[in-house]
């Protein structure tokens, strides 16, 4: 040897004798062109097997066996990449689909599993597969139901469904408890944690609901054709229902719409507007204010728009919810700015299967709920709803209530009575739509053996609409809501915008939050006779004003902090026209507020006074006249000293907005200008006020 050889010799055997990351890092840095190589390699792979530890993927496997293909950790990392593609295979087959080695073998051709592993998985697929589980109830296959449970039940989540199916004829005629014998004799077959059995005996052993459930009446909305996905309007003065190869329609699927007068539904009509001769097209759901149809179009998820004359142009939902993969059911929340829908996209919880296939017992695929968030006039990256409520089965037939909380939607991957259940789940946490409540099925009283999905829940929460097959064809029915199974409580505000004259007009209503200042929805009123319809929840105290262009913005306010119970608000909401104001016509500030005989403004009273300051200053050099007025209680010269430190409250906050002092002139009338008799309360209120009127 050289004498370089020797150091190397050296330096190698002292690497052997004490191999640490750090040595072999020292030893490949000091010997980069060592004569003897395979010193250099066998380091390089000690210190690279070392990062494998830390980060796996079959890529950096297959890296690292190409380069050190004849070092001793070449062969640890071949064990590596095997256990990787078990582990892999155990996933793929936990469910126990029919399929699910063909998927994995489709997705890792490479896998090369020795059949002692593979075989026993394919024999579960093909004990799986000769269950028919799609089909649904099998008598003759009863015993091979039971010989599946015995066998796979700790093993394979398709388990449950063979279960389910052995429950079917006991559960179709209600009887409960020889629904629980069965349960009781095989749930010991299954894990013990298993969360679906333990709610399935929930589900059997508990009383009684009080449910009715009856047909939808009305002239022509249930006929011998199929009608079914019924969609409910905020104020259920409409029925918008999909029907299929209906003799009063115009192809396929097409979308109709029923109107409710005097309580009685009258005879649906097909929107012209929206259906196609070879198309087919659903609802899906309408906003809370009625002026926003989604609907379902081969595949794809439009909207639509009313105006004066009907519903307008059709519009493709944007690309990042559309997708080349299929998208469901959709839905706005009652403050615009949420849309959930649900897709069988890849990326969802569990492995990707397509909605069109049959999959582990079920027949819709694994589909997952969605949120997505306004931007503009679009929307963001959908996100999904989370592993509390989305499953590797199927989630669709998703509603929330406009009370932004509760989620109504139905699943055949939580356990239930069979096929699609309806659950019921609550929102947590108000920042967020990935926290959710555990979901509460909706009972044996309400769900069946079949499919059951597509509830839409009223804004009021006393009654659910949905469709059920009798016979041959599906009818939509109608149920009353047990009272635990309802939303949380709400707040309903309806009326009309008119002008001065009373002519009804389309405007555009935002509300806010007046404590906080934070704007929370925008609806729009109905163009033709300018009615509006809101629902908002309780605990917060609401400011709402309308918009209009050539208009003053009016506001009224709805305090619900302390309010426990559901509660209906009506009010009519006058704008005044700008050309009205220049010519010197008072406009009452509304949302502005003082405590009782002071006149310091209070924060809630910020989020009016910026709009008007907003207003004032593009509107350039005109001078308008803050007048303050009070009711008749109390003194007359206290209440002229308090109507004017009002008036002059509303300046100083003006100003520090960007107003000029000189355009602003302050007037107390104290209690010489009612607008009504102080007779009562009410009157009295309406008389408190601070008034804008152009002067200059």
């Amino acid at each position: 040897f050289s004498i370089d050889s020797l150091i190397q010799l050296t330096a190698y055997n002292d690497l052997k004798n004490d191999p640490t990351p750090e040595k072999h890092e020292n030893f490949t840095k000091n010997f980069v062109n060592a004569g003897v190589y395979k010193w250099k390699l066998d380091s390089e792979a000690k210190i690279e097997i070392k990062k494998l530890r830390e980060y796996s993927s079959l890529e950096a496997y297959d890296l690292f066996i190409a380069k050190f293909k004849d070092s001793p950790e070449a062969d640890t990392v071949r064990q590596w990449k095997n256990k990787f593609y078990f582990n892999k295979l155990r996933v793929y087959t936990q469910d126990g689909d029919p399929g699910s080695v063909a998927r994995f073998e489709r997705d890792f051709p490479r896998a090369n599993l020795p059949d002692s592993i593979i075989r026993p998985e394919i024999v579960f697929c093909e004990m799986a597969n000769s269950l028919q589980l799609d089909k649904g109830y099998n008598e003759m296959l009863v015993s091979s139901y039971e010989a599946y449970i015995v066998k796979a039940g700790k093993r394979k989540q398709i388990a449950f469904n063979v279960l389910q199916r052995l429950l079917t004829p006991s559960i179709s005629v209600k009887n409960w408890k020889k629904s629980l014998e069965i349960l009781n004799k095989f749930a010991g077959y299954f894990p013990v944690d298993d969360a679906r059995i333990k709610s399935l005996k929930e589900i059997l052993e508990a009383p009684k609901l009080d449910v009715e459930i009856k047909k939808i009446e009305g002239d022509s909305i249930n006929t011998s054709s199929n009608e079914y996905i019924p969609v409910i309007s905020g104020d259920e003065s409409k029925l918008f229902f999909c029907a299929y190869s209906r003799s009063d329609g115009m192809g396929l699927e097409d979308i109709f719409v029923a109107e409710k007068k005097k309580g009685v539904w009258q005879k649906p009509k097909p929107l012209k507007e929206l259906n196609t001769i070879d198309g087919y097209e659903a609802p899906l759901s309408v906003s809370s204010d009625g002026s926003i149809l989604i609907f379902f179009r081969n595949r794809q998820l439009f909207y639509s728009t009313l105006g004066e004359k009907g519903w307008g142009i059709p519009k493709k939902i944007g690309e990042t919810i559309n997708s080349q993969y299929w998208q469901g059911e959709a839905q706005i929340s009652s403050d615009g700015n949420v849309l959930l829908f649900v897709s069988d996209r890849p990326g969802g919880q569990g492995l990707y299967h397509s909605a069109n296939e049959n999959y582990a017992g079920g027949s819709f695929g694994n589909v997952d709920m969605y949120a997505a968030f306004r931007v503009g006039d679009d929307w963001s990256a959908p996100v999904n709803l989370g592993p509390t409520l989305n499953t590797p089965f199927c989630e669709r037939g998703l509603f929330l209530h406009p009370d932004m909380k509760t989620l109504y939607f139905s699943s055949d991957g939580l356990g239930g009575l069979g096929g699609l259940d309806i659950f019921k789940t609550t929102r947590l946490n108000d920042s967020t739509w990935t926290d959710w409540s555990e979901p509460i099925n909706l009972g044996k009283d309400i769900n069946t053996v079949f499919d059951d999905w597509g509830y839409k829940i009223s804004t009021s929460g006393e009654r659910a609409y949905f469709a059920a097959r009798e016979v041959l064809n599906y009818d939509l029915y109608i149920m009353n809501m047990p009272q635990k199974l309802r939303p949380q409580k709400i707040a309903t505000i309806n009326g009309r915008i008119v002008n001065s004259a009373g002519t009804p007009l389309a405007a555009t209503i935002r509300w806010e939050d007046l404590v906080t200042g934070k704007l929370i929805g925008k609806a729009e009123t109905d163009p033709k006779d300018g009615k509006f319809f809101l629902v908002v929840p309780l605990g917060r105290h609401y400011g709402c004003f309308v918009e209009k262009e050539n208009y003053f913005p009016s506001s009224v306010a709805f305090d619900l902090r302390t309010q426990k119970e559901s509660v209906d608000y009506s009010q009519e909401i006058v704008l005044e026209s700008i050309q009205e104001m220049n010519d010197g016509r008072p406009i009452r500030m509304n949302n502005l507020f003082f405590d009782t005989d002071a006149f310091a403004l209070k924060s809630e009273s910020y989020p009016e006074l910026n709009r008007i300051a907003k207003l004032l200053l593009a509107h350039g050099g005109i001078t308008v006249e803050i007048g303050g007025h009070t009711d008749n209680t109390g003194d007359s010269a206290h209440n002229d000293k308090l109507s004017l430190d009002r008036s002059n409250a509303v300046k100083v906050y003006l100003v520090s907005r960007g107003l000029k002092d000189s355009q602003l002139v302050v007037k107390g009338y104290g209690s010489s200008v009612p607008l009504v008799a102080n007779t009562n309360s009410a009157n009295r209120a309406q008389n408190r006020r601070v008034e804008l009127k152009v002067v200059k």
